[in-house]
């Protein structure tokens, strides 16, 4: 009971020490892993938000990598059939604009011909009875 407790106060402030350093790493270990996994995870919605900023610019070339199943594959490719589909219609109404305009241009153009004719046999008769 009388002895010096000088040993064990040092054992005591070295465990100290040691378990200072061990927090230290692990934490240090801890951040590291954090912030590769937090970037790992967040990549694919970060190229999701990237695909669809260039979609609402109208960049329909939007390709999507999936690499799983997941909600997140789903979803990315949810966004690639958003574009190919958008794009689909897009060269649709395309289409169906040109083809209408065609329509729409040939009678027209036989109008305006029959018009021009039928002016210039009323200008003929208009001049034979003056």
């Amino acid at each position: 009971m009388f002895k010096s407790t000088k040993q064990v106060q040092q054992l005591i402030s070295e465990m100290d020490h040691h378990f200072l350093i061990a927090g230290l790493l692990a934490f240090a270990v801890t951040l590291v892993v954090m912030i590769l996994l937090s970037r790992i995870l967040a990549r694919p919605l970060i190229n999701m938000k990237e695909a669809t900023n260039k979609i609402t610019k109208g960049d329909l070339s939007v390709e999507i990598p999936v690499f799983s199943k997941d909600e997140l594959g789903q979803l990315a490719d949810s966004i690639r059939t958003l574009a190919r589909e958008w794009n689909h219609l897009r060269q649709e109404r395309s289409e169906f604009l040109a083809s209408i305009s065609h329509e729409l241009r040939t009678p027209l153009t036989y109008i305006k011909g029959y018009a021009d004719i039928a002016r210039k046999n009323s200008h003929a008769d208009n001049k034979q009875y003056f």
